[in-house]
């Protein structure tokens, strides 16, 4: 592939997304997505719950749809800490779950710069697709300033409210960058960044970029990952609670 010397950014339209989530795992879940100007098609999607030990399976290969066995896994996380050290464990024993009982024991340095990238992806994750109380919410906040290899600088998001950043490189390569964004008085959580900056690999109408993280598993990352050159941010509008899925607050 020959190498880039640069790259153009494509501004897409903004897109709505929309999520509704069952507290204790035994409602449906919706998720809505459309763009908010343009002719992009938007999409729905319902997941139901997990009800008596059953649940109708999502997979469409299933006709008439088939029941699968399950245990609810609601979205309203009660045990969630509210100190930042406590928040901290918290988001690393979750990911140690997803990895298995080794990455407690990984002393690599570099794996566990990755480790650390994986619990600050993971934080992004809990707080727009899973539900925290409010003291909860803002450990979040304190627990990834703590996060060895994370940034914080003063800014205000694209709605012109002000805040904080807390940032660290990506870990999947190099130039790349994720950041959360936060309110400036009250640590509420506004909205999400990710910042595409090379250096990148290009091939015809296509940009890559070197994949750089350590492997988990023991086999080897694939070595170049397509991307689209510029930043990417969301914007948290509104979180509440209601009564089923579809209904607006």
């Amino acid at each position: 592939m020959p190498d880039g010397k640069g790259a153009r950014v494509v501004h897409e339209p903004a897109r709505l997304r929309q999520v509704w989530l069952s507290a204790d795992g035994t409602g449906d879940s919706l998720f809505n997505d459309r763009p908010t100007s343009g002719r992009q098609e938007g999409g729905s999607t319902r997941e139901p719950g997990c009800r008596h030990g059953r649940k109708v399976t999502s997979d469409h290969m299933f006709k008439p749809p088939a029941t699968v066995a399950c245990t609810p896994v609601g979205a309203y996380l009660t045990d969630a800490p509210t100190d930042a050290t406590a928040m901290l464990r918290y988001l690393r024993k979750r990911i140690a779950g997803l990895y298995g009982p080794g990455v407690p024991a990984v002393t690599n340095p570099a794996t566990l710069d990755y480790l650390d990238y994986l619990t600050f992806s993971d934080a992004t994750y809990l707080l727009t697709e899973e539900y925290l109380p409010v003291k909860a919410r803002v450990a979040v906040f304190a627990a990834l300033a703590k996060l060895p290899g994370s940034t914080m600088h003063a800014t205000a998001d694209v709605n012109g409210r002000p805040a904080v950043v807390v940032g660290r490189a990506s870990g999947e390569a190099v130039g790349n960058r994720s950041e959360m964004i936060f309110d400036r008085k009250t640590s509420a959580f506004l909205g999400t960044r990710y910042i595409v900056r090379g250096p990148f690999t290009r091939d015809g109408g296509h940009f890559y970029q070197r994949l750089t993280q350590p492997s988990l598993d023991g086999r080897p990352p694939p070595v170049f990952i397509a991307v689209d050159p510029g930043d990417a941010e969301t914007v948290l509008l509104r979180t509440a609670i209601v009564d089923r899925a579809g209904q607006l607050p």
